[in-house]
């Protein structure tokens, strides 16, 4: 099934729009060097060539890092990335510098130091990173293509393009030929297979859209040209079937920017070779896509952070505009031209659009101040399983009021840049996501090795969600979020209820799982009021007609150590954080026996003031006030605070705050069991958010 009806172009389609367009697209191309030019003494982009100016100073000054097989090497040999990618980024960072100053000024310093840095380039063993080489494929890695490899090429080729006469011919010629050898000869003349050819993710995309474009720029072969496009939309198809109708991207907001980038990137250029006739961005689907951040926007650019993404995502403004400008969507919030080194990656692709498309009328002081402030709305992604509330909050004392949102999580536990966070949640106020998401850990082997759930930006440990009778949620797609309830039939109020039992399967007496969200903030409101309720059945653990429970599972699931004696009658009352308890059952002379161990755990940048009863988070703008309670006089709820330093995927430190809420026993009666009557246990969370006074 082709999700984008255009995709299935035919052969004759392509052929005859790439023959009546290529011409005036290459020209194009070449007069980028004016558009960028313009921006030069524009006060919107001065901080960007500021930046500029100093990444080309440093490179006139120090040596050009190298990558040596030292660097090659560590990734296999210890799992660590961080050299190899800091030294290739930056080699990438100062031909995207020297680039666009070459394209204002023709200095003949700046065209010497840019055609050495090509040239260096292309001496490159492999464009690919060092993570991205299969073991034993080292000596054949100029052949692989990988999603930096395919950016190599794309910003090559639009390089020399654009700069066309003032590059010496020579390193033009040496970039064709790295092309053909590297790019061409593999992905298109020998037709070999690239696992991300088919891909439902960014790989795809990227992989595909860098490749892509520089086939429209470099090869003067017109069918292989066609040939090229045909492949790329394949490719481009594999990577919309990775979405559904909501337009959601299960990666996250991170890699929205990254995969539908480059398909935009591609499009486009696609587009401009065709004359206006191929044109991948006019379907429903794609436009559903390009809403996704304005959908995901929280407040003052903060965003909802599921997956590895950060909540406060640097998002190019030239994408932005554009996609603004083709599918009659919006920017709400501020913007500003990002620099090239709000870019760890430095992508070439990013700071061209964003010198060539941006729209100044997303920019800073040209947004009128009422279009920035949240409408009362509810967001349902109903594919991705993503629920996201958007609200004002007005002050008492006749101030200025605060903008809130609220946002839940479903889905499964297998997805792309996947973490096991089903039922987690997200609470906005003001700019800031205070109960959390930990978003994108640092990228290591381990991070996307079997295990990676130890890892606490990846598993529920590290979310908003409980852990149930000493476990987390498991990994797979078996493990569902199950949609039981949605309701919001005004865009102040929602109710929701999942269903997440299957994301609990190694609890050993856990029955029934399913978590409630009620959000109700009207309008003119001066408090918005977040109600998650927690429901748990338990298994009647001993039963002489039941084989499926082992209590020697439950022993170790609780890290108890039972005693041969207390398993044979068991009759054992143990109390504490968790809790074990046997009475007799009246029908039959068996025991049934009751086990709960719940502690609930909720993430934040924000560290809380714990009282009896209540949890407060408080920023400048905001506060945030949680009372629990618990279901039964001998059952209570005991808060205690962790305290965890980590990074985050910059390897920047990172620290959190979890606050655990712990089930404890007040005594012991009134935890009766029978197999006939299941136990039970509730927890409710009430979330106040009001404006800080």
């Amino acid at each position: 099934m082709t999700v984008h009806p255009g995709l299935n172009w035919t052969t004759r389609q392509i052929a005859e729009a790439l023959e009546q367009g290529t011409p005036e697209a290459l020209v194009s191309v070449s007069e980028w060097k004016g558009k960028i030019a313009n921006t030069r003494d524009d006060q919107e982009y001065c901080d960007f060539w500021k930046d500029i100016e100093s990444y080309a100073l440093r490179a006139g000054r120090e040596p050009l890092p190298e990558l040596s097989f030292t660097l090659l090497r560590q990734f296999r040999d210890t799992g660590e990335r961080k050299a190899y990618e800091a030294a290739y980024f930056e080699r990438r960072g100062r031909i995207v510098a020297l680039s666009v100053l070459t394209a204002t000024s023709k200095t003949s310093t700046y065209v010497s130091l840019l055609e050495d840095l090509i040239w260096s380039v292309c001496n490159e063993h492999t464009w690919c990173l060092s993570a991205h080489i299969p073991s034993g494929e080292e000596a054949t890695a100029y052949t692989w293509i990988d999603l930096f490899a395919a950016e190599t090429a794309q910003m090559l080729a639009e390089i020399i393009v654009m700069l066309g006469g003032i590059i010496d011919e020579r390193v033009e010629r040496r970039v064709r030929s790295e092309m053909e050898r590297r790019i061409f000869t593999p992905l298109y003349r020998e037709d070999r297979t690239y696992g991300w050819e088919r891909a439902e993710h960014n790989w795809s995309a990227v992989c595909s859209g860098g490749c892509g474009v520089a086939a429209l720029l470099l090869l003067e072969d017109q069918s292989l040209r066609v040939k090229a496009v045909e492949h790329t939309l394949q490719a481009m198809d594999a990577f919309l079937h990775g979405y559904g109708e909501d337009g959601g991207c299960a990666e996250g907001i991170g890699y929205w920017v990254y995969g539908f980038g480059f398909y935009t990137y591609y499009a486009e250029m696609l587009r401009t070779f065709s004359a206006g006739t191929l044109d991948m961005l006019s379907e429903s689907k794609t436009r559903a896509i390009a809403l996704f951040p304005q959908h995901i926007h929280m407040s003052a650019g903060t965003f909802v952070n599921y997956s590895d993404s950060h909540e406060r995502e640097i998002i190019p403004s030239g994408l932005l505009s554009r996609l603004a400008q083709r599918t009659q969507g919006e920017v709400n919030w501020r913007l500003s031209i990002p620099r090239l080194t709000d870019d760890p990656c430095r992508r070439w692709t990013h700071v061209s659009r964003n010198l060539l498309w941006t729209d100044r009328t997303v920019l800073g002081d040209h947004r009128d101040q009422a279009g920035q402030l949240l409408s009362q709305s509810m967001i349902v992604l109903e594919d991705l399983s993503w629920i996201v509330g958007k609200a004002r909050l007005m002050s008492a004392e006749a101030r200025a009021g605060i903008e809130v949102a609220f946002s839940v999580k479903g889905g499964h536990n297998d997805e792309p840049h996947n973490h096991n966070d089903l039922g987690h949640f997200i609470l906005h106020a003001a700019g800031d996501n205070i109960l959390c998401d930990p978003g994108a850990g640092a990228y290591t082997q381990a991070y996307f090795s079997p295990g990676r759930e130890s890892i606490l930006h990846i598993g529920s440990q590290g979310h908003s969600v409980p852990i149930l009778e000493g476990t987390v949620q498991q990994s797979g797609r078996e493990a569902e979020a199950r949609m039981l309830e949605m309701k919001h039939s005004s865009p102040h109020s929602a109710e929701i209820k999942f269903d997440l039992t299957s994301a609990y399967g190694n609890a050993p007496t856990l029955d029934r799982y399913t978590r409630r969200f009620n959000w109700n903030c009207p309008p003119a409101a001066q408090e918005a009021e977040l109600l998650v309720e927690d429901h748990f059945i338990w298994k009647s653990v001993y039963d002489s007609d039941r084989t499926d429970i082992d209590l020697d599972d439950v022993a170790r699931a609780s890290e108890l150590n039972l005693s041969a004696e207390a398993r044979t009658n068991a009759n054992t009352n143990v109390t504490g954080n968790t809790n074990v308890s046997a009475t007799p059952n009246a029908s039959s002379s068996t025991y049934a026996v009751a086990y709960k161990n719940v502690t609930q755990r909720l993430v934040s940048h924000v560290e809380p003031v714990i009282h009896d009863g209540v949890v407060q988070w408080k920023t400048d703008k905001a506060v945030v006030s949680m009372t629990y309670e618990p279901e039964h006089s001998s059952e209570r709820w005991v808060a205690r605070l962790e305290v965890v330093d980590t990074v985050d995927h910059d390897h920047l430190p990172l620290r959190l705050y979890v606050t655990e809420l712990v089930l404890v026993r007040t005594s012991s009666q009134g935890m009766e069991t029978t197999l006939s009557s299941v136990q039970e246990t509730w927890c409710r969370m009430k979330f106040i958010t009001k404006p800080r006074v």
